[in-house]
């Protein structure tokens, strides 16, 4: 398996009612398609995944066929379904019907331009190492603010430290339906408290509020829930949690690029 490229997905649509501040006075209708020094947002991700040599065939979930978006190579592009679940698992069902998708499955998100090749090989190399069923990469707080400080990312406080979750991940290809549905069920109930807490289970929570939480508990707990073997990869990698989400994200990001544009 090592060996053996993987088929991945590229998540570019937006979350039905939610206005965009990034787009405020763009000339684009979608995140995606942001323009970095002429060329959209989401075209960097392509690159990188294809420049880690790990990478077969690309889905891009949330672009029509009229969206401008020039590609290294050929990508294969779907309408937007819904949420990040159903997007992925429309991404899924296309795969499968070909006959031939990979075992797992990598998938990102179209807002972290400054992925790169070696990065994606990294966190693949590392999760099929491990082996299990789900990988959710998270990046340590001290790592993002050593190259990015001020850059207002989110943190969850946990025992064993601060950490902001990623924008890559990878799935078995096989996933029944069942799982993502309960996948889509704990996703959609994450900021809701109470939800939560009959989800997880009281003890879990109280273990969050209390910072007696480390990464290993919260991994054992979700496998659990969702009865697969799920596994949080802590990645030395800031750039896979350097999304751009706020005007100011963005504004850093040109500004890495700038300083690094050979």
């Amino acid at each position: 398996m090592s060996g053996e490229k993987l088929d991945a997905i590229i998540l570019a649509g937006a979350t039905a009612g939610e206005a965009d501040p990034l787009l405020a006075g763009a000339s684009v209708s979608k995140k995606a398609l942001l323009p970095i020094f002429g060329r959209p947002m989401v075209a960097y991700v392509e690159e990188a995944l294809r420049a880690s040599g790990r990478v077969d065939r690309i889905v891009c979930v949330g672009l029509g066929p009229y969206d401008t978006a020039e590609f290294a190579g050929p990508v294969l592009r779907l309408a937007a379904q819904g949420d990040i679940v159903a997007n992925t698992l429309a991404a899924l069902e296309w795969l499968r019907a070909t006959g031939h998708v990979s075992p797992y499955v990598l998938i990102a998100s179209s807002d972290i331009p400054l992925l790169t090749g070696p990065v994606v090989a990294r966190f693949a190399e590392t999760c099929l190492r491990r082996g299990g069923d789900l990988f959710y990469s998270v990046v340590e707080k001290s790592v993002l603010e050593a190259a990015f400080p001020g850059s207002g990312r989110s943190y969850a406080h946990l025992k064993d430290g601060y950490w902001d979750g990623g924008d890559l991940f990878m799935v078995r290809s096989d996933l029944s339906m069942q799982k993502v549905q309960m996948m889509r069920d704990l996703i959609a109930q994450r900021k809701d408290a109470l939800k939560m807490a009959r989800v997880l289970g009281p003890r879990f929570l109280l273990a969050i509020v209390l910072r007696r939480l480390t990464l290993a508990d919260a991994e054992r707990r979700v496998s659990e829930i969702l009865g697969i073997e799920g596994r949080v990869v802590a990645s030395p990698d800031w750039e896979l949690a350097m999304d751009v989400d706020k005007p100011h994200q963005l504004e850093m990001v040109i500004r890495y690029m700038e300083a690094h544009r050979q």
